[in-house]
Order: C-alpha cells, then structure tokens, then sequence
C-alpha cells in the first residue's frame, strides 16, 4: 500500500479519506461518484493499492473495463489475497481471460483460507458455467466460514434451483466474444420458430383445402413447393446473420432447450417433405384420406396422419415439455430455505476484498 496518510489537498483530504468516501458511495449505490472519488485518491497517491482496487471496482459497477486497475493495484500489492479476488473479478468479464480469473481466485482462496469471498466467487464461476454441484458445495463451504454471508445464501439457493445465466448458450470460458455467440443464438432461435410456424400454418392449410373443399392433391402439389422455397429462403438468411458457426455445435449441446429447438425445427421440415411426398404420390390424397378414415391403423394412412401430426403440432408438445421441465426443475425448498435464511440475516458489513485497504 501507498502512502496513505499523507498528501492531502486543498479540500483538507487526504487519498485515504478519498478511499473512504469511494467506499462508502459505493455502500450507498453510487458508483459513478465513487469512481471520481478513487481517481482523485489514485491521482493523490499512485502508489496506493486500495485507491486502485476501489477504481476498478467503481468501473465494473459501471459497465466499463477494470482490469488494468485491478492488474495495477495487484503489481502495487502482489501478496494481497483482496488484490487477486478483484482483479478475478474484473477478468471474468473479459473474453478468453475466464481461466486465469479462476487463477487468481483460487490464490486469493490460498492466502486467505478464513475468509468466505474467495470461495464465493469461486462458487459464482462455477454456477455462471452451469456446474451447479461444485458450485453449491462452494457456497455452503464459504457458509460454514460466514453464516451470515447473504451472497452465498442466495446464490446457493439458485445453485439448488439449477438456474441458468441469462447466456445459458455460452459458456463464458471460450475465448470469443459472447456478443457473437449471442448474434448466432438469436438467428437459431429465430429460425427455428419461423421455421415450426410456417410448416404448422402450412401442414393445416393444405389439409384443410384439400379434405374441406374436396380438392385433392392440387393443395399439395401447389402449394408444398412454395412452402419448401420460403424454407429455403428462412435458412439462407439466418444463416448469414448467425455468423460463429465454428461454435454453434458447443452452443446447442451447451443449452438444451436451444438444441431442442433446432432439432425440432429439422425434424418438422422433414416431417413435412415426407407428408408432401405421400399426398402427392400415385396412390394421391383422396386414397389416403379414404385409407385414414377406414383402417386408422393402415401402414401409408398411419404414416401420413402421424408426418401430419408431427409437422402440425412440433411446437405445441415442445413448449408443453419446456414448461413441465422447468416446474421439476431442482430442489425448489431447498432453495426456498436458503432465499429464507438470507433475509433474515441483516446486511453484512463492507467486504474487506472491494472496499476496505488489505
């Protein structure tokens, strides 16, 4: 640490009472103060590590990069345990920089066994990459240190609930940017509802036309080229706005529910290519609705019905067993408990990693 005491200026502070009241702003919820406060005390006392670490801190409640403050108060203070645990901090944020933030919070855990912060950002890294089982063992871990630790309450209560980080796609490891796997995710997404949409619209137009109006394959037969064109054109032009496709295939088996949703989307094109065909082969429509009504259990008839179904009724099922999945999802009163007892617990002090000196 720096010099601290000395070097007051024409107000009569001096840069440790600048880190005081960068402090306590950043306790009342104003970080853009609280960054005015410890740039004078860095400006004040270059050599003062607290004056750096509370900048980088000011910057990241900000949105803006703080890393280079937090690798400066880190070189000022190489041994500070609180030094390590904001600069980890500060290089989870950044892309390709996720494994070294664990670094540093696993050296931060080493030199201060005693104290809970470590572990819980620990237990954080771990929950944002969805390991929710080493994660809530971090949490209750850091729980027997500080019972009263709020942070890790509720976090363990989330652990419990299997949450998912708003990116559930991406996996903050990877050294790409998550704006470009974000990009890549909305166009899968996107295409995907258009996609089960329009062969639902479709699937029910053509059979309608056909069955209503005594029409026969004329529905099918003008009508499925132009539906399998529009396909076309979906796919060419999500595909063009997805871009990071080298990470598409880490992203779907990395969130499920978008795997799904993609798989799905396949499978009802080619529900529908299938159906199309079987309407407009030799034996025709009027033949397999004949052979529907008559014998429901017919191999062609039952192989229509169930393409039809499939191509009809894809995005109804899939949501239904989203909505089922998420009510059984976790340990919902455990995680009920753990929300209970943070609370109940009053507001800890001012944690000695970000806003008090090492």
């Amino acid at each position: 640490m720096g010099s601290g005491e000395a070097g007051g200026d024409a107000t009569g502070r001096s840069p440790r009472d600048w880190c005081d009241r960068a402090a306590a702003l950043l306790d009342a919820g104003r970080p853009d103060a609280a960054l005015d406060a410890a740039r004078a005390a860095a400006d004040r006392d270059p050599a003062s590590e607290w004056a750096h670490r509370l900048l980088s801190l000011a910057q990241e409640r900000l949105g803006r990069p703080a890393g280079a403050a937090a690798e400066e108060a880190l070189r000022l203070a190489p041994g500070s345990w609180a030094g390590r645990l904001r600069l980890a901090s500060a290089l989870r944020r950044l892309p390709g920089r996720w494994e070294e933030a664990a670094a540093q919070a696993e050296l931060a855990r080493r030199f201060a066994p005693e104290e809970p912060g470590p572990l819980v950002l620990l237990a954080d890294l771990d929950l944002l990459r969805g390991d929710h089982v080493r994660a809530g063992r971090r949490y209750r871990e850091a729980l027997d240190l500080d019972p009263g630790h709020p942070q890790a309450r509720v976090n363990l209560g989330l652990a419990s609930l299997r949450w998912e980080p708003p990116r559930a796609h991406h996996d903050p490891a990877w050294p790409v940017d998550p704006r470009a796997t974000g990009r890549a995710r909305r166009a899968l997404e996107v295409w995907s509802r258009q996609v089960r949409l329009l062969v639902a619209v479709a699937t029910a137009a053509i059979a309608a036309a056909a069955l209503a109006f005594d029409a026969g394959a004329a529905p099918a037969r003008l009508g499925g080229p132009a539906v399998l064109v529009a396909l076309a054109a979906l796919t060419v032009r999500q595909a063009r706005r997805a871009g990071a496709w080298a990470w598409v295939p880490a992203m779907l088996r990395r969130d499920p529910w978008l795997g799904a949703a993609v798989v799905g989307a396949l499978v009802s094109v080619l529900a529908f290519t299938g159906w199309l065909t079987l309407a407009l082969a030799p034996i025709g429509l009027p033949v397999l609705t004949l052979a529907v009504l008559a014998l429901p259990g017919a191999g062609v008839g039952a192989l229509w019905v169930g393409l039809g179904g499939i191509a009809l009724l894809g995005w109804p099922v899939l949501a239904a067993v989203r909505v089922l999945a998420g009510i059984w999802r976790g340990r919902p009163l455990y995680a009920l408990a753990a929300f209970t007892e943070a609370a109940g617990h009053a507001a800890p002090p001012p944690a000695p990693s970000l806003e008090t000196p090492s």
